[in-house]
């Protein structure tokens, strides 16, 4: 979970990658698991890592 955790704040790979690097078996599981440790999705936890928000994203 922190490799994923570090890959997401980290890098620009895509979330499926990220899983499968750290060492999930599919981007379903890592989900599954950040929903259920987090309370977000992956997706969701970059984008507050990374301090945007979707209307950063609409506004680019």
């Amino acid at each position: 979970m922190e490799r994923a955790r570090r890959l997401l704040a980290d890098t620009d790979l895509s979330t499926q990658a990220v899983a499968l690097r750290a060492g999930f078996a599919d981007y379903r599981q890592m989900a599954f698991t950040f929903r259920k440790e987090l309370g977000q999705t992956p997706t969701a936890y970059r984008r507050r890592v990374r301090g945007r928000s979707d209307d950063d994203e609409s506004q680019s």
